[in-house]
């Protein structure tokens, strides 16, 4: 039925950019759900509420690298080897053009 629509001019760049718009938010919800799972798990595991760590988690913005971060995280025997899991993913073009521009 959609198909149809998209036909029409009018309707169907709309629907196009509803469609575009509904991926993003998905995928940021995604991504807000994986660091929440990552922060209740550095909680449960290690006593970590926030710090640097965390703030290096938000930072990251390609689920890839965010997934392979979860990953190493999982396996992590303290804080150290989180912090140099993380010091080991370079970070998100997002983060590194904001440090850019403030310098």
């Amino acid at each position: 039925m959609i198909e149809h629509w998209e036909q029409v001019p009018i309707f169907g760049d709309r629907i196009k950019q509803r469609v575009r718009e509904g991926r993003e938010e998905g995928r940021e919800e995604g991504l807000a759900l994986v660091r929440e799972n990552i922060s209740e798990f550095l909680h449960v595991r290690f006593g970590m509420t926030n710090g640097t760590i965390a703030r290096a988690i938000q930072a990251i913005d390609e689920p890839k690298k965010l997934r392979a971060v979860f990953r190493r995280i999982l396996t992590a025997d303290s804080p150290e080897a989180i912090k140099k899991a993380l010091a080991v993913k370079k970070l998100s073009r997002k983060r590194s053009m904001r440090i850019r521009t403030k310098q």
